[in-house]
């Protein structure tokens, strides 16, 4: 054994990695939780084979899923390398690491495409490939489709034969614009050999496997329902809550309540119908109701409502199952229009594939596919790549598609179950179906390898110990098969690390999906302001190692799609927020688009007058409207116009040389465009015009510029390819304007900069931030925008009969295909979900816009707008967590981790008597017997401030007290019999008092207290927030402050600060109370004991419970492990202070003590 063998390897893996880096034998697919270090283990793995393995780096590959993490393996490798150069003591092992470094460059590290492209150009001839050939972009590409597209189907519709008379027969059926989409669609991702091959199958086998398919899709069809379909829920919690007083009905309910949750699901399908019928006969209550149920205690309105309902959804939801597939002549019928359609797609993709060759051209599609045909059909180029490469390294398991897997499996031969292939993914993390993708691959082939081969990785370096405990309390019920998250290290901060922040209308306004985005992103904007204000350290800085305060750039919003994007951008530029919008799809509906269309249009044709009047309105111009005007009234055109004395001569003299300047100009430029590429035909359109002088003063003018940039760059891979005309550009740009595909618009910004990100889900995965908005938590799944046909790899061709076609075949297929779809986009925005929770390292807050009436009910989904609450995240969170109070429910099986979710219910601003008024109305009278479910009892959180006003004794004399009612249910009580109930105590706080605590918390951070300025300039950051009155005020407080001994012993301090969050737990009457306050400031003596300073600025000093208040921040500092020495109060209000030592701080007979004993006593 040399010297090197001796040196310590991999000395920063853990347990897991070490396993995973180190398994031979047989080939691993690592299953890799969110943050868990796969491309550590990938670059460890690579080592090992250059290390142990003694290959060559040109034997080993390495795909990645993007170009970024491509160059990052490529980097890390590269480091690893140097440091075995570094560890090297034999010139034997030193010479073959530098070799291994000079090789690195031409090393196989990246995409799948990329990959696939230079096997291609390796194996041009067997693949029917000139060598030489080109990759053509999306934009081109789609070009080419759609005039293969058109000319062939205006070819077949007059032919002979059975394509035409196929696609004859579908005109008929559907009409043109929809059979012309459906072939659109089917060529965008293409798969011929599939095609030809469900086309040979009999009917009656296809319908054998739509039979055993919608058998294997009941087992999950079931549970699907009873998990998101929120009426179904609902009445089956009714019915379970409501116990029947007679045996007859109680025997019932527990027969209903037993086949739907335990047999239901594994009915088998001749049996399937009679269960359906049976459970139909359960729910009737049938006459004399009232008889089953306690009427004084139960509703019997609503518990017929919910029987009722439970029916009626048996009949949508599970009937059509019952629907027997047999053979016969209408069902056939569907298959053979199925196969139609295939027929007509296959003619205009030979015909797409001839245009490419005789361009010697390929798409990105092309890439995966020839490549995949080439290994699967050339056995010689098959066997050479395997010998050539030895290990495979394949990261991002989880979104490959079929026919990436079958390229991988053709590559490694029997290596798949030897030792070739290390293969990297995470089932929850799969989220690109819409790219084709099938996490039922990675699965398969994960079971295939057996246990030797299923290895796991669960230890997070990325997120905070509670947002791991929330991620997975949340989707362990939801996701199958899931790892736990594991966290590397204790708790950086002991703050909160997850938030539910709702938006809330005014009371009575109108709320829908518009009003409530507004309010979501409002409430963002004015959190994101708190945040950026507040001192306290919760970030952990990795390059110091210590906590700091958080900046803009730590933030990131994450979007499931942009299409409200703008909404949100509106709020923070109202706040005065720098932002950087990464992604979306809003580039084909900017102006300067429109602006460039309009020109091109009009240089092709002067006569189009709407495309010649938005060029003269445009920057292009810069033609008032007024003249605009007179120009277009002229009886020839507009184009006729601008050259017409008769006109011209009623226009002022100032603008007339604007329009001849025009002119000129738009002469010239037609002078031009049959001369110039389209490129330089717009750039020297932009340098006579000035345009894009113009766009930089417009608002956003430097993304507009370089979007104008962007647009002139795809303009020239339109010259590039020498495939199409200027007129071809004009038609393919007008389309992206009409369907506005997803294209983000151009980056002004590099992605380090310091301001606060908006991107989709997405476009973050693979990334962290310190703090993460999931923002629209409430959003229903949108609807599925395919209709009439849709392209199943097991099921086939599924075609939808025509709404108006008089001889409609069965639904049959469709309904199966339409359910597999819902099922499959469910479990994926779920993992979606997940991929953005697992974002965050120090901050997860989850937003939506909510109404008032939301998260009064428990379990069951409050009652809120159909498009909040069939919404999958929102459902999934509500099965989890209680929506209003952020507790854990805990199920059957596993008690609810301690998890901290703080609650944020934020209003539009509004005025502080406003707020008065919604406070008042927060206490309700106290019913004799009120029902537990609408009073729960459950761990509540009530922040200082509340709880003083609750013990605030004006008179001298209260009978508050707490009271248990039958139940179990605890509310609080009044002297003048009323009472709030536990989950609204959090609102009995003093309006007014909050808002001057608010204020004087979001000044602190701000102010200097060495700089005798800082206090105007602070007063002047914030007075957009006073009302009358409250500078004088807070220049008050803030003389008081800057003479007081506690501000000297804080000044003096070396370790202080402002702002801390502290929290005592107390369990009262056996459940858990959660008080929460802030202490202003904090210092630490020279000995190192904590001083917590408490800035009084309530005027009603009756009302202030100092002993109890301090002796509360006392113990909760040591439920934190802190030693408090001593506890000060600083009366803003008259500049007097009182200092207390810890051990004299007992509540005593305080107001405080006193709640606390009549709470405990209950």
């Amino acid at each position: 054994m040399s010297g090197d063998a001796l040196m310590p390897r991999n000395d920063r893996l853990t347990i897991e990695q070490r396993n995973a880096v180190d398994r031979r034998g047989s080939s691993v697919v690592l299953s890799s939780g969110a943050g868990c270090g796969k491309t550590h283990v990938l670059t460890a793995r690579y080592l090992r084979h250059l290390r142990e393995d003694q290959v060559a780096i040109g034997q080993l590959v390495a795909i990645t899923f993007t170009d970024r993490a491509a160059r990052q393996m490529r980097e890390r490798i590269r480091q690893a390398i140097r440091s075995e150069l570094a560890f090297a003591t034999s010139p034997e092992t030193r010479n073959r690491w530098e070799r291994h470094l000079q090789d690195l460059e031409q090393a196989t590290i990246t995409t799948i495409h990329s990959f696939c492209g230079n096997i291609l150009r390796q194996n041009a001839f067997a693949a029917g490939l000139d060598p030489s050939f080109e990759v053509l972009d999306d934009v081109l590409a789609e070009n080419l489709r759609n005039e293969s597209l058109w000319q062939t189907l205006r070819k077949m519709v007059t032919a002979e034969g059975v394509t035409g008379d196929a696609l004859r027969d579908l005109i008929v059926r559907y009409g043109w614009q929809d059979v012309f989409e459906i072939v659109r669609g089917l060529l965008r991702d293409s798969e011929p050999l599939a095609w030809r091959e469900w086309i040979e199958k009999e009917n009656e086998q296809i319908l054998v496997e739509w039979k055993y398919e919608r058998e294997r899709l009941w087992q999950q069809w079931v549970p699907y329902v009873l998990a998101t379909v929120r009426t179904m829920r609902a009445a089956l919690r009714t019915i379970d809550v409501n116990h029947p007083t007679t045996p007859e009905f109680s025997r019932k309910r527990m027969q209903l309540l037993q086949i739907v949750t335990r047999e239901l699901r594994d009915t088998p399908p001749e049996r399937l119908e009679g269960v359906l019928s049976e459970l139909h006969e359960l729910a009737l209550l049938g006459r004399g109701a009232e008889k089953h149920f306690d009427t004084l205690r139960s509703n019997l309105d609503e518990i017929r409502k919910a029987y009722d309902e439970f029916r009626k959804q048996l009949q949508e939801r599970f009937r059509e199952f019952c629907i027997q597939i047999q053979p016969d002549i209408a069902l056939e019928e569907s298959v053979e229009v199925g196969k139609k359609f295939l027929e007509v797609a296959l003619e205009v993709v030979d015909d797409y594939q001839r245009r490419k060759r005789r361009a010697n051209v390929v798409d990105f599609h092309d890439l995966i596919q020839k490549a995949r045909d080439l290994l699967l059909g050339d056995p010689a180029a098959r066997e050479s790549l395997r010998q050539r490469f030895q290990y495979i390294l394949l990261d991002e398991l989880q979104d490959t598609d079929r026919a990436q897997m079958e390229l991988v499996k053709a590559l490694c031969g029997g290596g798949v179950v030897g030792d070739k292939l290390f293969a990297v993914g995470d089932h929850k993390q799969s989220i690109y179906r819409f790219r084709g993708a099938e996490v039922q691959l990675f699965l398969e082939l994960r079971r295939d390898l057996g246990s030797s081969g299923q290895l796991g990785l669960t230890t997070n370096f990325r997120s905070q110990p509670q947002i791991l405990e929330f991620v997975n309390w949340l989707f362990s019920r939801r996701i199958g098969d899931y790892e736990h998250l594991q966290p590397s290290s204790e708790r950086r901060h002991h703050g909160h690390c997850v938030e539910f922040l709702w938006a809330t209308p005014e009371r009575g306004s109108k709320f829908d999906m518009k009003t409530g985005r507004q309010l979501e992103a409002d409430a963002i904007a004015r959190r994101i302001l708190d945040l950026l204000d507040d001192p306290t350290p919760r970030i952990w800085d990795t390059q110091r190692n210590e906590l700091r305060r958080i900046e803009r750039g730590d933030i990131v919003l994450l979007f499931r799609s942009m299409t409200d994007v703008s909404k949100y951008e509106t709020a923070l530029r109202r706040h005065g927020i720098d932002y950087y919008l990464i992604g979306g799809k809003a580039f084909y509906a900017q102006q300067e688009i429109y602006d460039v269309l309009n020109l091109l249009r009009a240089l092709e044709n002067p006569w189009d007058d709407l495309s010649l009047a938005g060029v003269l309105r445009s920057p292009f111009a810069g033609i008032a409207d007024e003249t605009l005007f007179r120009l277009c009234r002229c009886r020839d055109g507009l184009w006729k116009g601008l050259s017409d004395e008769s006109v011209l001569g009623r226009i002022d003299p100032q603008q007339r040389q604007v329009v001849e300047r025009a002119r000129d100009w738009l002469i010239e430029w037609r002078s031009w465009k049959d001369r110039l590429l389209i490129a330089d035909l717009l750039r020297k359109v932009v340098a006579d015009s000035g345009y894009d002088a113009a766009l930089q003063f417009e608002y956003l003018g430097e993304r507009k510029l370089a979007n104008l940039w962007k647009l002139i760059d795809l303009a020239r891979n339109f010259d590039r390819s020498g495939l199409f005309s200027t007129v071809d550009f004009i038609a393919r740009l007008q389309e992206m304007v009409d369907r506005m595909p997803p294209e983000e618009e151009a980056a002004t910004l590099p992605e380090s900069a310091d301001v606060v990100k908006l991107m989709t889900i997405h476009q973050s995965k693979g990334l962290e931030y310190p703090v993460v908005f999931v923002v629209q938590v409430g959003r229903a799944l949108n609807a599925s925008h395919q209709r009439l046909f849709r392209w199943h790899p097991v099921l086939g061709a599924m075609v939808q009969p025509a709404s108006d076609d008089p001889g409609r075949f069965p639904e049959v297929g469709w309904k199966i295909a339409e359910r597999v779809e819902t099922i499959a986009e469910w479990e994926e925005s779920l993992r979606l979900m997940y991929v953005a929770c697992t974002r965050a390292r120090d901050l997860l807050i989850l937003s939506a816009p909510v109404p008032h009436a939301f998260g009064q009910s428990e379990r069951d989904m409050p009652p809120i707008p159909v498009y909040q609450a069939d919404g999958p995240w929102m459902m999934a969170l509500a099965e989890r967590f209680h929506l209003r109070t952020g507790h854990a429910f805990s199920t059957d099986r596993n008690p609810a981790p301690e998890i901290s979710v703080i609650v944020s219910f934020v209003p539009p601003e509004a005025s502080p008597k406003s707020r008065r008024r919604e406070a008042e109305k927060a206490a309700v009278e106290l019913p004799s017997e009120p029902p537990l479910q609408e009073w729960p009892a459950v761990p509540k959180f009530l922040s200082l401030q509340a709880l003083e006003h609750l013990t605030g004794d004006r008179t001298g004399s209260r009978a508050e007290r707490f009271r248990r009612l039958e139940g179990g249910v605890i509310a609080w009580e009044s002297p003048d019999g009323r009472a709030t109930p536990w989950e609204r105590l959090a609102d009995f706080a003093d309006p007014e008092s909050a808002r001057r605590h608010a204020l004087l918390r979001r000044m602190l951070p701000r102010w200097n207290p060495d700089d005798s300025t800082s206090v105007s300039m602070t007063l002047a950051r914030f007075s957009r927030l006073f009302a009358t009155g409250d500078e004088a005020c807070l220049v008050g407080w803030f003389q008081h402050l800057m003479t007081s001994e506690a501000m000297t012993a804080w000044r003096n301090a070396r370790d202080r600060g402002w702002l801390r969050e502290i929290q005592l737990r107390q369990v009262i009457a056996g459940e858990t109370l959660t008080i929460a306050g802030i202490v202003d400031g904090w210092w630490r003596d020279p000995s190192g004991g904590l001083h917590l300073l408490w800035l009084d600025a309530e005027p009603r000093r009756e009302r202030i419970d100092w002993p109890g208040r301090a002796a509360i921040l006392r113990f909760a500092c040591q439920q934190l492990g802190e030693t408090v020495v001593g506890v000060h109060r600083l009366d803003l209000l008259t500049g007097r202070g009182e200092s207390r030592p810890a051990d004299q701080l007992e509540p005593g007979d305080s107001a405080l003590a006193r709640w606390l004993k009549s709470a405990k006593s209950v």
